[in-house]
Order: C-alpha cells, then structure tokens, then sequence
C-alpha cells in the first residue's frame, strides 16, 4: 500500500537538501523548484484525499497554506523574512500540514491535530539557526579582534545611565508589587516590567526632567501610600534590589550584544560596483530634494513611521528587507554614485544561508513531534 507520511518525508527533505545547495552556492533558490514544491504538495493531497476519499488532507492542506501564508506575509512585510523564506514555508506547509512525526521515536512528544505545521516550523528553523549565528558572531568577534568594541559598548556613558534608570524603574515596579501584596504570575510581571520600562526609556529620550520628575512623584506615592494609606510591609527589600539588578545587567549585556554585533560585527563595507542582488543596506537611504539621504531605521521606528503612513515616503533602499537589494536598487545604487550622490562605499550586513536552518527544524520536529510549543 502507498505509505503517504514516508512520500512526503522524503519529498521533503530531497527539496529541502536542493534548496540549501542553492542558497549556501548562489544565495538564492529558484522560484521554480519552491512552485514545483508548492505544486507536488497540493497535488498529492489532492489525489490522497480521492484515493482514500477523506478530504480532510486537501482541506488540511489549504487551510495550512492559509495560515501559513498570512504569517509569513506578514514577517515578511515587517522585514523579518526574505520572500524566499515565505515561499519555501508555504510550500512546505502545503505537503505538509500537520508534523508527519515520521520517526515515531520514544523521544517524540506528540503532534498537534491543527493544520499549523508551518508555524511550528517558522519558530523551530529561527531556534536552529540561532547556534551557527551564535558560532559565526564568535568567529567573527576573536578573527576580527572586535573585543575592544564590544567593551566600549558596555561601558559607555550612555549605557550606563540607560541601565541604571532601569534599575530605578523596576525597583520601583517590584516594591509597588509589594506593598500591595499583588501576586503576579511571572511572565505577566516580566512583561509589564518590559513595557513600563520602554514607556519610561522614550519618556526619558523626551525629557530628562519629565522622566525624572515621575520617577520622584511616583516614589513619594509609594512612600505616602506605605506610611499611611494602605499597607505596612516594607517597599524595598535587599533580595529584591539584588534579583532586579542581576536581571537588568544580564538582558542588557545581551541586548548589547546584539546590537553591537548586528551594527559592527556582522556588517562589511562594498563598493558600490561590487554589490549585488540579495545583499543587505544597513541604512535606508531616501531620495530628497535631488539628494540621498541615509537613515538607520529601528524596528519601532518603523512601526510608528508605518502606522502614521510615513514610512515610505521618499524611500528608495529599504534596510528592513531579509531579501536584500533588488536589481533595480542595484542600479539605482550605482547610478547615484556616477552621479556623485553617494559615496563609493555602501555598509551591508553580512547574512547566512536560512535553509538549513530550515532543514534541520524539519528533521528534529520529525524526530520529537511538536515539542516547540512545550518549549514555548
């Protein structure tokens, strides 16, 4: 009898091998093995739903592709993902709308019935390549002798006093917290401690006064509402302060770390005339009043610029695509250098094959089932 799990394991992971021969080769994979893919997916589900005459695998199946689609469409829009990356998902979400599980081990954790498998497989492949990144960053930081940078990073004025009035801010949140005796489940308390500490952050890149001024009023509240109001315990504890520093200097350090080796690490200089399709700006650059305009945009950044209808206004090279310089930006590029609009030089980030990160999410999530969303 036809083994269906095993045709589609395989089909799989034969496309899958092909398309990290081409990304790690020509950085690219060609739209017509990614269709060809999409097309033996929806058609195998198409005759098995017949054959069998249950038509829940072909509506599994576009119902998988729905899902799938909208969420990569939607990374995709933010910048996250390359349109390569959403179509090799969909594709892949086609053939394969639940987790085959097709090893069946002792070590699988089950499989999920919902047709979400490419979701599954979004959040895995970003966890299997967060390694080799973690790896090459390393390789980069020692071969490059990039220490002293990341060094006056971490003690930079700047930073010191971003991490200081952090502390200041949780403390403030956690003593809160205490003295009236609210019992918050963690994740909803490290959340709203991100949030208030992002609130107060742009609060403080406004207006060092109106930061500092909050800060004191909220403290006297906290004091006035500890002496009279409300209750007896005592606002600061030392286990407190402790945990919250230790807490703030860890995600920092790693905050920094990231952005240091995303801004300074994994970025080369080329020139104009070497670039080519794919490769990543680390600016965005704007076409104004005849004149180019280069502009570091942060994901909030965009965000906000997007909502208020902004974003695009003047745009010419967008630095949020994980696809990288199209052809005609390309051109674009080298026709405003001949035209002495930009320099001979342009700073891109330096990216690394996603397929086999892809290749091997799909190996593992065969192995132990959907064991991503216990993780999660």
């Amino acid at each position: 009898m036809f083994n269906f799990v095993f045709f589609s394991f395989l089909v799989t992971v034969l496309f899958l091998l092909i398309f990290c021969i081409f990304d790690i080769k020509y950085r690219e994979v060609p739209n017509y093995l990614v269709f060809l893919f999409f097309g033996i997916g929806l058609l195998a589900n198409l005759i098995i739903s017949f054959w069998l005459w249950e038509f829940s695998y072909i509506f599994n199946s576009l119902l998988s592709f729905g899902i799938t689609f909208v969420l990569t469409f939607v990374l995709w829009e933010l910048g996250l993902f390359a349109g390569g990356d959403l179509k090799i998902f969909v594709a892949l979400a086609v053939l394969n709308p639940l987790n085959l599980n097709f090893f069946r081990s002792t070590l699988s954790f089950g499989i999920i019935k919902q047709p979400i498998f490419g979701i599954t497989m979004v959040i895995a492949s970003v966890f299997s390549v967060l390694p080799y990144v973690l790896l090459f960053t390393t390789y980069k930081i020692i071969t490059k002798n990039y220490f002293k940078t990341i060094f006056s990073a971490y003690f930079s004025k700047s930073n010191l006093i971003t991490i200081l009035n952090s502390i200041v801010v949780l403390f403030l949140i956690t003593s809160f917290m205490n003295v009236f005796s609210l019992k918050t489940p963690l994740i909803l308390l490290l959340l709203l401690s991100l949030v208030l500490v992002f609130l107060f952050s742009n609060v403080h890149t406004y207006s060092k006064k109106l930061f500092y001024y909050s800060i004191i009023f909220l403290y006297l509240v906290l004091f006035v509402s500890t002496s009279f109001i409300w209750s007896t315990q005592t606002p600061f504890l030392i286990s407190n302060l402790f945990s919250i520093i230790l807490s703030i200097l860890i995600i920092y350090l790693f905050i920094l770390f990231y952005r240091v080796t995303k801004d300074k690490v994994l970025v080369q200089e080329k020139e104009i005339h070497d670039l080519k399709e794919g490769d990543v700006s680390l600016f965005n650059y704007y076409l104004i009043n005849k004149k180019i305009v280069s502009k570091k945009s942060t994901f909030l950044s965009a965000i906000k610029e997007m909502l208020l209808g902004k974003y695009y206004d003047n745009l010419m090279i967008d630095s949020r695509k994980a696809g990288g310089l199209t052809k005609k930006e390309v051109t674009f590029l080298n026709e405003s250098y001949d035209n002495r609009l930009v320099g001979n030089t342009l700073k891109v980030k330096v990216t690394i094959p996603f397929t086999p990160a892809v290749l091997i999410a799909y190996i593992l999530l065969n192995i132990f089932g959907d064991v991503i969303w216990l993780i999660l």
